[in-house]
């Protein structure tokens, strides 16, 4: 058997006819190129004709006589022995007896497997509880081997006993380009969630991420060090703890132009089109809106944090209702005192569902970030501190002259744009208070960086019995 956990196992009908068997083993003999997903064949009898077609697969024998449960029972301990001695991603099945040997062998072992079954010809169903449980509910998908044989299985006597997870080959036979492109590309997507797709942009799964660091930045002077300087630094943390951080740089409009580095992150890089004054705000909608994960760390350009503390962020249960501020500490003395006001980690949810930050402030300076934690409150998000052993530090290495920029701080303008929104908060109530502005302007996607690395999930197999407990939670 092949060393790839993409490897498939085909359960062939014992004294199959060849001339049906012959062009499936064809089929998905050319769908295994380059050894992508290494097929091994598994009959109940010696191969016969078909083995003599393909000897250069390999031939496995079921040894089950007797009965029809004896034989199910003898695969279903095949392929539990056979996971265990080397996992495989794919089974398929040719016939209702392996298709349900192989749908209880998934129901009773949760293999981190798929079942496919091949329907060569039609068949009437039988309605029971375990029909379904093997034919549709642990079976990934029901391949007809024409659009004719999927319309006339609808037409046989089933009703309601239609199969779920269809996937129709629209060649004219197995063999055909079309549906060997059509069998591979299944045995991609159900694999490969990050992976090619036909005419179209990869798919690139993010499920693993558990933070998105979002900071945004404004340079108008004369240096652009400040921002690559800071990924510079967080490129060399544990790879371990990178492959889980999602890192969205938003360029505000800035009048120096930088080239994203490839320094190995997961990258998001953004650049606003229009050059508003003071569009922190909109900045941070922005990175939000891309974040890859629901925990989200919000933070400026000139605080730096240190491993342990994007750790502990990493490990950190869901934010829920709860914004948390962080502790600075000094690095010459160690000495703790209050957060940034507007440095946050919070859910993206969160954010979301109370609209963000109002960009009504933008085009002037302060503000936003005082009535987006009082906006946020009132609607019954708590504001914490996160645990104080977990700081952050002020970076005051920036040339604050020369790499940084030159606006001028002055909030008259916002003032009373900020005294009207908590007059409307507080005589009008729910949701009042918030203008409803936001990305209110244009923007591009400089570039889209990926570490290579994916982790491997832990396995959770009480996730779904939990759902009545998470049905309970107040978010």
């Amino acid at each position: 058997m092949g060393s790839s956990v993409n490897s498939i196992i085909l359960i062939l009908p014992e004294n199959a006819e060849a001339t049906l068997i012959i062009p499936v083993l064809g089929s998905l003999t050319q769908v295994q190129l380059n050894r992508e997903f290494p097929l091994q064949a598994v009959v109940c009898g010696d191969g016969g004709e078909s083995a003599q077609a393909f000897p250069g697969l390999d031939w496995r024998r079921v040894a089950g006589r007797g009965g029809r449960y004896k034989r199910m029972l003898a695969l279903i301990r095949f392929l539990r022995d056979e996971y265990r001695r080397q996992p495989f991603k794919f089974v398929i099945t040719l016939d209702t007896e392996a298709q349900h040997a192989a749908g209880f062998w998934r129901a009773l072992f949760s293999p981190q497997a798929f079942n496919l079954r091949l329907w060569l010809a039609t068949e009437t169903l039988q309605k029971s509880f375990w029909q379904r449980l093997t034919r549709n509910r642990q079976t990934a998908c029901n391949v007809f081997a024409s659009v004719a044989l999927a319309e006339a299985m609808g037409s046989s006597g089933n009703h309601d006993l239609l199969l779920d997870n269809p996937l129709i080959l629209q060649g004219r036979g197995l063999e055909d380009a079309e549906n060997i492109r059509c069998l591979h590309a299944a045995l991609a997507a159900l694999s490969q969630p990050t992976r090619q797709r036909n005419r179209l942009k990869p798919a690139l799964d993010a499920s693993h991420i558990r933070l998105t660091y979002i900071t945004h930045y404004y340079l108008n002077q004369d240096r652009t060090e400040t921002i690559t300087a800071l990924l510079e630094e967080y490129a060399v943390y544990d790879p371990e703890l990178l492959d889980r951080i999602h890192f969205v740089v938003v360029d505000d409009a800035s009048p120096l132009r930088i080239n994203p580095p490839d320094l190995g992150l997961n990258l998001t890089w953004l650049r606003i089109r229009e050059d508003i004054r003071w569009n922190q705000g909109g900045a941070r909608n922005l990175g939000v809106t891309y974040a890859k994960s629901d925990n989200i760390l919000l933070t400026d350009l000139d605080l730096h944090f240190p491993e342990s503390t994007l750790r502990a962020l990493v490990e950190a249960g869901p934010c829920g209702k709860n914004i948390y501020k962080f502790m600075e500490q000094d690095r010459a003395s160690g000495q703790l005192r209050k957060g940034h006001p507007n440095t946050f980690f919070l859910s993206r949810a969160r954010f979301m569902r109370f609209y963000g930050y109002d960009e009504e402030f933008t085009g002037n300076y302060g503000a936003e970030d005082f009535r987006f934690v009082k906006f946020q409150k009132s609607q019954g998000s708590r504001q914490k501190y996160f645990d104080k052993r977990h700081t952050y530090f002020v970076r005051t290495e920036i040339d604050r002259k020369r790499a940084y920029h030159s606006l001028q701080r002055d909030l008259s303008a916002n003032t009373p744009v900020d005294s009207r929104k908590r007059f409307e908060n507080e005589q009008f109530g729910h949701e009042y208070g918030h203008s409803r502005m936001f990305l209110d302007f244009t923007w591009d996607m400089i570039c889209q960086q990926r570490r290579k690395n994916v982790p491997v999930p832990l396995e959770d197999r009480g996730w779904k019995r939990r759902w009545i407990l998470r049905s309970l939670l107040p978010w």
